[in-house]
């Protein structure tokens, strides 16, 4: 897919602009960023080749240029629009995450907020097969793209976006997202069920899912190397857990979600609608049960809060609450009472810091007293008022540790504080 001149051109590092060029596809209006890709993947080879159309969504009045983020191994062959004067993908910017370039365009004329342009792409790129931290790879035994990875162009500015990719194959591999998806023949058709902020991408010979439709809320598994029996309880449990959060916060509740158990050393993570389970196998399920739950309640509560603009410190501080409830509502007043303890330990002991990321010790011990006020609130109080003071913070628009410790005030009728930063 590659040209000689688009080779030249990019090692060069040159602005290329062209004339009379245009994807065949005239601008539709669109609410968000849509991406319509095809995409060929060679597990073996390690290789992604994608084309497709971009309908870029002007984030703002008077924008005159953009910037997609792509990962630095791509060989770009075709970045064009008849509004776009002029592209560089620069391979050594210094962006997140970490494995992308930047590709920096400019438009003829500048755009209205909300205006849609197309720009077909085309590229291919070699991946890497992965080590024991990489929470993306390529290989013949297992493939897992995100954005972590750049394998698609990611624009930091457009927010949410929605996609159809159609991806083709080897015979014999199967793919999976964190979407619905068709098999036609020799493709697989994903297309977004939700705004979506990455386009996922799992790929191995033994992929299968298990999906639970129950109570209007639907929980799906992938995996690969586990028992049935083991995804099975999985989505049993994911779908406790929404049903939980869904009687908690019926307005803002997640009704869909997807947990991926990828067998590799490395870190979990989760996106909107997914959480990615690493190292996973029958015995580390049955041991870690409990855990996991956790933080499947405490990532769907923290995306509720993250929609609703709150700042940082309320969005960890009442998610680790809402887990702490969720693990109280499914396990028992003794596991409850663990997972308390364990916030105490975090202000208490600097050794327990690092198990939950925080950038700081102080800022760890902050978070952790906000979260065990919280939990304080809700014992005092009752579950009704705890939750409308979690329902006025989603409604807020912007909830911070002092608005936060204002409405408690109000609902308790005395003083409350969580801001413990100081």
């Amino acid at each position: 897919m590659t040209n000689a001149r688009g080779a030249v051109l990019l090692a060069a590092g040159l602005l290329v602009a062209w004339s009379g060029c245009e994807p065949t596809e005239k601008a539709i209006d669109y609410d968000r960023t849509f991406y319509r890709l095809e995409a060929r993947i060679e597990p073996a080879e390690r290789l992604v080749e994608v084309e497709g159309l971009i309908h870029f969504v002007a984030p703002r009045n008077d924008c005159g240029n953009g910037r997609f983020l792509l990962n630095r191994n791509a060989r770009l062959e075709s970045f064009l629009s008849e509004r776009v004067k002029g592209y560089r993908f620069d391979t050594r910017a210094r962006v997140d995450p970490p494995s992308a370039g930047a590709i920096y365009f400019a438009f003829h004329e500048p755009l209205d907020s909300g205006e849609s342009v197309p720009i077909r792409v085309v590229y291919q790129m070699y991946l890497p097969a992965g080590d024991s931290v990489a929470d993306f790879r390529l290989n013949d035994q297992w493939g897992e793209l995100n954005r972590r990875s750049s394998w698609f162009p990611i624009s930091p500015e457009t927010g949410p976006f929605a996609f159809e990719l159609t991806l083709s194959l080897p015979e014999g591999y199967q793919a999976r997202s964190n979407c619905a998806y068709t098999f036609r023949g020799e493709e697989w058709v994903f297309r977004s069920e939700l705004p979506a902020e990455d386009i996922p991408l799992f790929v191995s010979r033994d992929l299968r899912t298990t999906q639970l439709n129950r109570r209007d809320l639907r929980a799906r598994a992938h995996y690969a190397t586990l028992e049935d029996s083991t995804a099975d309880r999985m989505v049993v449990d994911l779908s406790e857990t929404l049903h939980d959060l869904r009687k908690r916060f019926p307005r803002h509740a997640p009704t869909a979600w997807t947990t991926t158990a990828a067998p590799r050393k490395g870190a979990s993570y989760a996106a909107r609608g997914l959480f990615v389970l690493a190292g996973a196998s029958d015995s580390m399920y049955a041991a870690e049960r409990e855990k996991i739950i956790a933080a499947y309640a405490e990532e769907a509560t923290s995306r509720m809060f993250e929609r609703s603009g709150a700042d940082e410190e309320v969005v960890e501080a009442l998610s680790a609450a809402v887990a702490a409830r969720t693990v109280r509502t499914m396990f028992g007043e003794a596991r409850y009472r663990s997972r308390v303890d364990s916030l105490e330990a975090i202000v208490e002991s600097e050794a327990a810091i690092a198990n939950y990321g925080f950038r700081s010790e102080r800022d760890a011990r902050a978070k952790a007293r906000a979260a065990l006020a919280a939990l304080e609130f809700a014992e005092e109080v009752g579950e009704r008022r705890f939750t409308l003071l979690c329902e006025r913070a989603l409604q807020s628009g912007g909830a911070t540790l002092e608005t936060l410790g204002a409405q408690a005030s109000e609902i308790a009728g005395e003083e409350r504080t969580f801001d413990f930063r100081q």
